[in-house]
C-alpha cells in the first residue's frame, strides 16, 4: 500500500463523521502531532482549524497530551492504537478490539490480555491529558504559532 493509498483511505474514513448518526469518538493526541510540520505553515493551520472544528461536535472528543505533562503520567505503550467497541445484538454483547497500524502492517487484536493493556494505557493517557476545553484552547494557540 502506497502513502497515497493510505491518505485516500483516511480521507474516505473521515466521511463517517458527516453521517446522520455518526459514531462517538475520543482521541488523545500528543503535542508532537500538532507541531510536526507537514506541508508548510498554511497546511498546518488548516489541519488545526479542522481539528478544532471537529472538537466542537458533541460526538467528537479531542484531548492533547502536552510535552510538559509529568513523565510518570504517560502511557508505557509507544505505538498508536485505536480501541473499538462495535454494538452487536444478542447475548454476545459488543465486539471489542484494538486496531494498530505501522509502516509494515495493520493488526486487529481481540486477545483479552492485549485489550486490557491498551484499556489501562487509554485510561492513563486520557486522565493525564488536558481537558476538552483546555485542549481546544491549546490547539488554537498552536494554530496561532503557525501564523
Amino acid at each position: 500500500m502506497t502513502m497515497d493509498d493510505r491518505i485516500k483511505a483516511r480521507l474516505g474514513r473521515q466521511q463517517i463523521y458527516d453521517k446522520t448518526d455518526p459514531p462517538t469518538v475520543h482521541f488523545v493526541l500528543s503535542e508532537s502531532c500538532l507541531r510536526r510540520v507537514w506541508g508548510g505553515e498554511a497546511v498546518m493551520r488548516e489541519q488545526l482549524d479542522y481539528l478544532i472544528k471537529l472538537s466542537n461536535r458533541p460526538n467528537i472528543m479531542i484531548q492533547v497530551m502536552p510535552f510538559n505533562a509529568p513523565p510518570g503520567r504517560r502511557s508505557p505503550i509507544g505505538t498508536r492504537f485505536i480501541l473499538l467497541q462495535i454494538p452487536s445484538p444478542g447475548a454476545a454483547g459488543p465486539l471489542e478490539l484494538a486496531y494498530t497500524e505501522d509502516d509494515t502492517e495493520i493488526r486487529y487484536l481481540d486477545d483479552k490480555k492485549a485489550l486490557a493493556k491498551r484499556e489501562q494505557a487509554w485510561t492513563r493517557m486520557s486522565t493525564a491529558a488536558l481537558g476538552f476545553e483546555e485542549s481546544r484552547a491549546f490547539m488554537r494557540q498552536v494554530a496561532r504559532d503557525f501564523q
